[in-house]
């Protein structure tokens, strides 16, 4: 048995989040596999990946890469989740790999994520109903909380303010308007 041979495509897989909510598409390409010894029978895989009717795949932190083993066809699909989490830019690597049944080769299929820092997201308050009657009325004061959140950094404190308004020593915004504070 000679030596083997694994390339996939030219460049690394990129995917670019923005700061929207991103969806991303799979991507497919080929592992292309050479043995200089004839008649052999080329197997691609994925290094610790799991092997089911004749696809090896692997979960990673960004994605799940799948190859067809008697092929080498590839297909990574990205988890979006994930990778809109990203505020700044990281890379996934498979080790794939090609065996002529002796001698077995790795390559890395390297993934490049460029993650952006997504702005907060703030749920609309629920609007407040106050009826005016002939009569001189009281009305109560209303009170809730503001509901946001981040996807680059779930569960992390927020700061929230009113436009135009510096808040208070004790971190509280008030804004005098036409009908009430």
């Amino acid at each position: 048995s000679g030596v083997v041979i694994v390339r996939y495509r030219a460049n690394a897989i990129d995917y670019v989040d923005t700061a929207a909510a991103d969806t991303f598409a799979a991507t497919t390409g080929t592992l292309v596999g050479a043995d200089v010894d004839a008649n052999t029978t080329l197997t691609y895989g994925i290094i610790g990946g799991s092997v089911g009717n004749g696809v090896v795949s692997k979960v990673g932190a960004y994605g799940t890469l799948a190859v067809t083993a008697a092929s080498g066809a590839y297909t990574f699909t990205p988890n979006s989740a994930a990778i809109n989490a990203l505020s700044a830019a990281a890379t996934e690597t498979f080790t794939v790999s090609v065996s002529d049944g002796t001698a077995t080769t790795t390559t890395s299929l390297v993934i490049n994520l460029t993650g952006v820092n997504d702005a907060p997201t703030l749920a609309t308050p629920p609007a407040l109903s106050y009826t005016d009657t002939v009569a001189n009325d009281t009305f109560t004061n209303a009170s809730g909380t503001l509901q946001g959140s981040d996807v680059d950094t779930p569960g992390a404190a927020l700061t929230y303010g009113l436009s135009g308004v510096t808040p208070s020593s004790g971190g509280i915004a008030t804004k005098v308007g036409t009908y009430g504070t």
